[in-house]
């Protein structure tokens, strides 16, 4: 079961193949979820449902590209985008623009 009704899926294939004019690479750096918890390190609770969004998302247009990164072993990669915490996309086009979605932030407590 997916995220998206088969409805929004139609309406979403059609909104890209009006709007997109070339490809689109999503760029996810992401963290694995760890099967031992590490005292002060907050799990991304949102890295997993990102990734299945963000594959529903990609597979609706033959135009867009998902790469998915682990940010431990791609740190240099990260770094050269700006990448600085978990869950973090960046899209590129024709034109090498990058987009900055922060998709998790922890919450900040007093």
């Amino acid at each position: 079961m997916g995220f998206i009704s088969d409805a929004d899926k139609e309406t979403i294939r059609n909104q890209f193949a009006d709007s997109l004019t070339g490809d689109v690479e999503i760029v996810m750096f992401t963290e694995r979820e760890s099967p031992i918890i590490i005292p002060g390190k907050q799990p991304c609770e949102t890295c997993g449902p990102t990734q299945e969004i963000l594959e529903e998302v990609t597979s609706l247009s033959d135009k867009l590209k998902l790469t998915v990164h682990e940010i431990s072993t791609a740190k240099e990669q990260a770094f050269a985008l700006g990448a600085q915490a978990q869950a973090i996309c960046y899209t590129t086009d024709e034109h090498h623009t990058a987009v900055a979605a922060f998709l998790n932030r922890p919450a900040r407590t007093k």
